[in-house]
């Protein structure tokens, strides 16, 4: 449907203009992010965040994932995507067909209504532990970014909930790369390079294992993102 023409009708129908949302953060993809990802094309459009109790989270999407196709249409760009589900209507079932991890599937998703805080954010611009995983309670992981253990302490410091697993940032450079992409303090990583980890040694481990980007899924107050992070 033409975006002015749903406009009008909105208008008309409701008195207000009523937009589909899925609750993500989206991106493109470039040669690096591709080829992290394993995927030979740059097209479609990178799931980096995934809102808690969001039709996205209830429709099984992830961070990491890649949306290729809205109810058969193409998704070249991140925002294609954006402007095909905006286009929508709150309560619009959509088929979101999906690359993960080399597979493809196809998710069911029901478009809601944006909420208001998303679209205030939009218009501002926005198991046991492994080998390594004992005898180290904090250590950098990327430039800039300290983590340190979960501990029943670092748990209510930073009120991560008792079913949460990973590593939580503790300090970090405001002038590092990992920063400037938006990693937090009390940020939790729960998985290095699509590998779940549990103490500190495994997460450090893992990520130096990667020669130049490290994929870092993290977990902040009910959301889970996607960072990578250039370590060069």
């Amino acid at each position: 449907m033409n975006m002015a023409l749903k406009i009008v009708e909105d208008l008309i129908d409701s008195g207000s203009v009523q937009r589909g949302y899925l609750g993500v953060l989206i991106g493109d993809l470039d040669d690096e992010k591709a080829s992290v990802l394993g995927l030979k094309d740059q097209g479609g459009a990178l799931i980096t965040k995934v809102g808690a109790e969001s039709p996205a989270e209830k429709a099984g999407l992830e961070v990491g994932d890649v949306v290729v196709a809205v109810n058969g249409q193409r998704i070249d760009t991140s925002a294609k995507l954006r402007l095909i589900v905006s286009s929508q209507r709150p309560g619009t079932e959509v088929a979101l067909d999906v690359l993960r991890e080399g597979a493809k599937l196809t998710l069911k998703a029901r478009l809601e209504e944006l909420p208001q805080e998303a679209l205030a954010q939009i218009n501002r611009g926005g198991e046991l532990p492994r080998k390594g995983g004992s005898g180290v309670s904090n250590a950098e992981i990327v430039p800039g970014v300290t983590v340190q253990n979960l501990t029943p302490a670092t748990r209510e410091r930073y009120d991560v909930p008792a079913d949460v697993q990973g590593v939580v940032v503790t300090t970090i450079d405001t002038e590092s790369r990992a920063a400037a992409m938006g990693i937090e303090e009390g940020d939790v990583i729960q998985q290095v390079n699509r590998k779940p980890v549990r103490a500190v040694g495994e997460a450090v481990e893992l990520a130096k294992n990667s020669v130049k980007t490290v994929l870092l899924r993290v977990y902040r107050k009910g959301d889970t993102m996607l960072f990578m992070v250039n370590q060069s």
